[in-house]
């Protein structure tokens, strides 16, 4: 260290110098000399100063602009001209489509798109179909999801013959940048759909058996990804052939046959599956390659068991486990409560009734919801509106459920189906006479019951505001665990996050030392001393290598 231009070299120098240069510094009176205006000049701000100069000269030009574009059609020429930049989608990119271009437009004509774009959400989800969840407001891409993984798991499923699922893109897609050019595909991609539904109402496309009453839909389109589940026959793969070359004539979207991968369930013969994938042109997955397409591969590790608190602040590392059921448990209520297309295909598919689930062959999902729905029907209250959607009987909407007050046998409780509508007309409880008398009591509470206008609601009494969302399912579901002192240690913001996580492996004995590698590689001798075997207690403590740089560490610091 240099001090007052003298290198020194010596510790103890160093270490008093360190001291009493920080002592003078925190120790010393300091002025207050704030200057307002210098932290104006330091905080950020969304606009700054130029631009709102800027806007003072091109503002009455880009208001005259946007109201000729949208009052008369007109764009001033040029403005519509953009930079075309070719980006390589990979290293060593030879072909030219292996570039993606990006296009650096002006930033007025953005403006246009912009508002076109506002003005369409607002309806396109009136003219675009259920079968559509990209882009479209109040449709989530994890409906997609599940719709697409119940999808899958139901391939195996042959009662009415063999099965196949297709993903497929276009070889164009959806312009980065652009705020209209989602919407503007959602809609195109409503041709498709028209096609594939009216090929299955003519019956040339024989869609997959999904069980009686199961409202399923055939195809799921997210952006320009594909998803269509039918039945694996050579009639159903002319069919499709014949709607994407029409669909590719009528938009210019060719489908993508390197991008595009067909999965059998069970029972396709090896012949047929490679005759359909040749006629199709697709390439034959597994599972795991139709539902992940993970291009460099995935690294799996296993988090059971690790799980601890870091200290007195009330910060958790939680397994995955809990996370997972808190997302299901949302799950959970959104089938109970809502009316999106994806929860009333899950309602129809496993939960015809509230108290009565279906039992199905194999699903990923429907397990973990249904063990958890009933828990959330005790915990609900139900909002009385129109009645349609309460359970009379079994739902808690008086304040607790009359089911269990009346004290009724278990065996008799599928007997009773009543809603709360069947005893309202225009708002107006009607009771029977015979009811009256052998329920006064019961009627009495009833008649305290305040109706709203609408709907009926159902409200989690867990959640302040009725709702259940992500993080307030995690807290519901955590579990506690007894606090582990060294957590607050090893997890402490002054030290680096990857020195941190080779101390929690090494105290949860998770370093890959060849103790802990059996069934990989054999046992294996010390690379240091090669005096024993490579272990944990002997890599870290008795090692004569490691005991001679432990005794340096104690004696420098």
């Amino acid at each position: 260290m240099c001090i007052e231009g003298e290198i020194v070299n010596d510790q103890n120098r160093i270490a008093d110098h360190v001291v009493s240069y920080f002592e003078t510094l925190f120790t010393g009176s300091a002025e207050n000399n704030t200057d307002l205006d210098l932290l104006d000049f330091l905080i950020p701000t969304l606009v700054s100063e130029n631009q709102a100069q800027a806007w003072e000269i091109i503002a009455s030009d880009i208001v005259k602009a946007v109201w000729e574009f949208f009052n008369y059609g007109v764009v001033p020429p040029g403005l519509n001209s953009s930079f075309l930049v070719l980006i390589p989608k990979k290293d060593k990119a030879l072909r030219v489509e292996d570039y993606r271009p990006i296009a650096l437009s002006n930033f007025l004509f953005k403006i246009f798109t912009m508002i076109l774009a506002t003005r369409l959400n607002l309806v396109a989800a009136t003219f675009v179909t259920n079968h559509q969840y990209g882009f479209i407001h109040g449709r989530k891409i994890h409906d997609a999801i599940i719709l697409a993984s119940e999808g899958v798991n139901t391939l195996n499923r042959t009662h009415e013959g063999r099965n196949m699922a297709l993903k497929f893109k276009c070889s164009q897609g959806v312009r980065q940048g652009d705020p209209l050019s989602p919407i503007l595909f959602g809609i195109a991609e409503e041709v498709l759909s028209y096609l594939i539904l009216r090929a299955v109402d003519n019956k040339k496309l024989i869609p997959m058996s999904y069980g009686r009453g199961v409202l399923f839909p055939m195809h799921i389109i997210y952006a320009d990804d594909v998803f269509l589940f039918c039945q694996a026959s050579k009639r159903n793969v002319k069919t499709l052939s014949k709607i994407l070359e029409y669909y590719a004539s009528l938009s210019g979207q060719v489908c993508s046959k390197a991008k595009s991968r067909v999965f059998y369930g069970k029972g396709v013969q090896t012949t047929v599956k490679t005759d359909l994938s040749y006629k199709l042109g697709f390439t034959i997955v597994g599972h795991y390659e139709f539902c992940y397409s993970f291009d460099d591969g995935v690294s799996l590790a296993g988090f059971f068991g690790v799980r601890f608190r870091s200290g007195s602040s009330g910060s958790w590392y939680f397994l995955f486990k809990e996370l997972n059921k808190g997302l299901l448990m949302k799950l959970a209520w959104g089938v109970m409560t809502s009316n999106t297309h994806a929860m009333s295909v899950i309602r129809s598919r496993y939960l015809p009734h509230p108290r009565q689930s279906r039992q199905v062959a194999f699903s990923s999902i429907w397990p973990g919801v249904r063990s958890l729905t009933q828990d959330l029907v005790r915990e609900s209250y139900c909002i009385i509106g129109d009645g349609s959607t309460v359970d009379f009987w079994h739902d808690n909407w008086l304040g607790y459920v009359i089911a269990n007050r009346l004290k009724t046998p278990l065996c008799l409780h599928g007997g009773f189906m009543d809603k709360v509508g069947d005893f309202l007309i225009n708002g107006i409880w009607t009771f029977t006479e015979s009811f009256v008398r052998a329920f006064l009591e019961l009627v009495t509470d009833i008649l305290q019951v305040h109706i709203v206008l609408g709907e009926d609601e159902r409200v989690w009494t867990k959640s302040l505001h009725g709702l259940v969302t992500a993080k307030l399912t995690r807290l519901h579901t955590r579990e506690h665990f007894p606090t582990i002192k060294w957590g607050k240690w090893i997890w402490d913001s002054a030290i680096p996050v990857r020195r941190s996580m080779t101390n929690w492996r090494l105290l949860l004995s998770r370093l890959p030392t060849f103790d802990t590698l059996h069934g990989f590689i054999g046992p294996g001798i010390c690379v240091m001393c090669r005096g024993d075997l490579e272990t944990l207690d002997h890599l870290f403590w008795h090692c004569p290598l490691v005991g001679i740089v432990w005794r340096w560490v104690f004696d420098n610091f």
